[in-house]
């Protein structure tokens, strides 16, 4: 995560994913970042249109539980754009490849609940 000028963001926000729709010649997985403006317990999760729940990014391994005021989801310095934690390739969380479609991911982080739509064009392999 990172904070720019010890400074946590004004808002917790969620953001349109990168590329959308996905996956593109050149990026087999989108990006999702977020900022989070307080100390949060956070989940980020991946939706078919009927609620239910196909991949769930947070809490993960490496961010359970809290999660400190900062921005999420971008890739370290000189490292790209994205932080693969944060990235979803179109597999659900056993790993098979879901069929294409329209997908919401959603946010939930303290009080705040935030959605938004991915476009997945689906793969063969």
């Amino acid at each position: 995560f990172l904070v720019l000028d010890g400074l946590a963001p004004p808002a917790t926000l969620l953001y349109n994913n990168f590329p959308n729709p996905f996956p593109t010649p050149t990026r087999d997985a989108t990006c999702i970042w977020f900022d989070l403006a307080l100390p949060s317990r956070a989940t980020l999760e991946i939706l078919d249109l009927r609620g239910g729940v196909v991949r769930r990014l947070l809490p993960s391994p490496d961010f359970p539980g809290m999660l400190p005021a900062g921005r999420y989801g971008r890739g370290a310095p000189g490292g790209g754009l994205c932080d693969p934690r944060f990235t979803w390739d179109g597999r659900s969380d056993d790993g098979r490849l879901l069929p294409a479609g329209v997908y919401l991911y959603k946010l939930k982080a303290g009080d705040v609940i935030q959605f938004k739509r991915i476009v997945y064009l689906g793969r063969t392999q």
